[in-house]
């Protein structure tokens, strides 16, 4: 390949097919979703060949469903072709969890480059599956907050068991819920939920630091470290999930405003041929990015207006702002923190 002179995070779609239905999926309506199979060896080929015409360099590689594991053949057989030519440093899987098999482990075991994040949700995941699970060496759970579960406590007790069963104690992280038009209303984050949310995680935050207790400092670390690393580049342009550091696309080539919308009306174009998109694009990508009330707000640069999808962008901002200024006094407490152990390491 030829001196790159760009860098992407690729997120590679696989379709929309999936065995759960849950309220709060992002994915459009079931008429609108993405079902074609594409062709392994066809895309790779033309995708390297991408890659080479426009001197662009992978620095991770993102594979996404509908589920993945019903798409692993295809997966596997794609990572196959692209991961000695691209070699990224990081290949993820974002997976239900709920059809992983041994096989699947015994693979992304022998390639440490591969990390998977088993989404929690409300999946109802055996234990005997936890236990095919907890095999992986490098995996994370993460789960969901939103209207029904507003404090990541609700989940500890399950978490915990999960611990005792697999031997481990993987990392778990929360995220808030995106509520685009693919989500129930009934999962919406109203402003007491957001409040709600982040008492609990004054709580959690307080039992982690006197407590010592492991599942909420993981779930500290978690949100940190996803604020710092928000940080690095929510303020791009159009839109923090749009912006020309980010490509998604599917197996034909066609590419996408997200990944979390596998509609047809989201296509943008195709990098393997010229292309016009059948309908109109009618998502404005700065709708709140671009709004002089975003751009001069302080916390900007880690949220960047927020996702440009969202029917709920007032409960956003607010979540923004107070994860803005706790996560501040947090690090500067753990900075204070690391300055006195240094100082008296034996405390």
């Amino acid at each position: 390949m030829q001196n790159q002179s760009s860098f992407k995070s690729v997120n590679l779609l696989f379709g929309s097919a999936c065995n759960l239905r849950c309220g709060y999926c992002l994915q459009q309506e079931e008429g609108e979703k993405m079902n074609k199979k594409g062709d392994s060896k066809g895309f790779a080929s033309q995708f390297l060949s991408y890659l080479d015409r426009t001197n662009t360099k992978i620095t991770s590689l993102h594979y996404w469903g509908g589920e993945p594991m019903l798409y692993w053949k295809i997966i596997k057989a794609v990572y196959e072709e692209l991961q000695p030519v691209i070699q990224a440093k990081r290949n993820r899987i974002t997976t239900n969890g709920t059809l992983i098999t041994d096989e699947y482990v015994d693979f992304c075991n022998q390639h440490p480059d591969i990390f998977t994040v088993v989404s929690f949700h409300d999946g109802d995941i055996s234990p005997e599956q936890w236990k095919i699970i907890g095999r992986l060496e490098n995996f994370s759970i993460e789960a969901l907050i939103h209207h029904k579960r507003v404090s990541p406590l609700l989940l500890k007790d399950d978490y915990e068991r999960i611990c005792e069963l697999i031997g481990k104690r993987p990392p778990i992280g929360f995220d808030m819920i995106k509520a685009n038009n693919g989500c129930h209303s009934n999962y919406w984050m109203t402003h007491e939920d957001v409040i709600a949310y982040f008492q609990a995680m004054m709580g959690i935050y307080e039992l982690a630091n006197f407590e010592q207790d492991l599942f909420c400092k993981t779930v500290i670390a978690h949100f940190l470290y996803r604020y710092q690393k928000e940080l690095n580049y929510k303020g791009r342009k159009p839109n923090p999930c749009v912006n020309d550091r980010i490509l998604s696309v599917d197996l034909f080539g066609n590419t996408y405003n997200c990944h979390h919308n596998n509609s047809p009306t989201n296509i943008t174009g195709n990098i393997f041929k010229p292309y016009i998109p059948i309908k109109p694009i009618s998502f404005n990508l700065a709708k709140f990015s671009n709004t002089k009330e975003c751009q001069n707000c302080e916390t900007y640069a880690s949220c960047g207006g927020g996702c440009y999808t969202s029917n709920t962008h007032d409960a956003d901002c607010l979540y923004y702002k107070l994860r803005e200024s706790i996560a501040k006094v947090w690090l500067k407490n753990l900075e204070e923190h690391e300055r006195i152990r240094k100082l008296r390491p034996n405390l």
